[in-house]
């Protein structure tokens, strides 16, 4: 595997995950 194609695709699942949870919890507030 190639960790430097592995590192950014992480990244960016991080932030996307980070802004799925954010929306969850929105959602649950309301």
């Amino acid at each position: 595997m190639k960790r430097g194609l592995l590192k950014p695709e992480g990244v960016r699942f991080k932030k996307l995950n980070r802004a799925l949870k954010e929306h969850i919890t929105r959602t649950k507030h309301r």
